[in-house]
């Protein structure tokens, strides 16, 4: 019993420190990325993504957030319907990034059941890293 109960011990430690390590190891690219698809979720709007993306991105999400407030207002389409189907599945898996100069970098996280992997381009402005959906 004893013994087994070191076993139990053991794997909660083993597991509670490679979760902290995850952590601790990502970095604030990645934070970014994964923080913006977080905050979308939560919130099942589009526009929860603005303040972890570029200013020349800004105007692209205001667009989609009329086009999408357009459609939900004559019953055509229902983004906060896809936004809770694509979140359904809350395992956002951050892989890798790529550095392609000093200000720009490429985040690639795995979403969604179907596992698709998209690809994140983030740049530097302003001293934070933001997303960049048009520009840069």
């Amino acid at each position: 019993m004893k013994k087994y109960i070191k076993t139990v011990i053991m794997l909660c430690l083993v597991c509670i420190s490679s979760a902290a390590c995850d952590q601790f190891d990502m970095s604030p690219r990645k934070k970014v990325v994964k923080e913006a698809i977080r905050s979308v979720c939560s919130q099942k709007n589009i526009e929860a993504i603005e303040p972890y993306v570029t200013e020349s991105s800004k105007s692209l999400i205001q667009l989609a957030a009329t086009f999408s407030k357009l459609g939900e207002a004559t019953g055509l389409v229902q983004i906060t319907d896809s936004i809770a189907i694509a979140c359904a599945d809350t395992q956002v898996k951050v892989l890798d990034e790529v550095k392609v100069s000093d200000v720009r970098y490429i985040v690639r996280a795995r979403l969604g059941e179907e596992n698709a992997v998209e690809n994140f381009t983030l740049v530097l402005e302003q001293g934070n890293w933001k997303i960049a959906l048009i520009g840069n």
